[in-house]
């Protein structure tokens, strides 16, 4: 299938695939979701704060996890090919795994160090 010719950028940056498409919209249904969260909870009488950490959690480890297990997949790549150790292709795609190990990290942090979270765990798990 032939790619579509636009007359400028500013017409091509409106396609799914772009980043200024993709990245709006997966912050809207992120903070879509956490407002629904939000209110439900304050419906309900209950404290938002732990429940809203586990879902921002939630959300930073579903976008870290993919993130950071093809940074280890990069890893072994750089690790075993040799015409893949070259500092240009290193340096071009060492963003994705920097991403992913820092959302997954915070995403862990998230979980295990604030009280009210682990309050939260206890209630439900113990």
């Amino acid at each position: 299938m032939d790619q579509p010719q636009y007359q400028s950028y500013w017409q091509s940056i409106f396609e799914w695939n772009s980043i200024f498409m993709f990245v709006p919209m997966m912050l809207g249904i992120v903070g879509i979701s956490l407002l629904i969260a939000h209110l439900i909870l304050k419906r309900k009488k209950r404290p938002s704060k732990p429940y809203l950490v586990l879902i921002v959690a939630g959300y930073l480890l579903y976008f870290g996890v993919p993130s950071a297990f093809q940074g280890l997949m990069l890893l072994f790549m750089f690790t075993t090919i040799p015409t893949v150790q070259t500092m240009d292709v290193i340096f071009s795609i060492i963003y994705v795994p920097i991403v992913g190990f820092s959302f997954t990290i915070i995403g862990i942090l998230l979980i295990v160090k604030p009280p009210s979270v682990r309050a939260l765990y206890r209630k439900y798990f113990d």
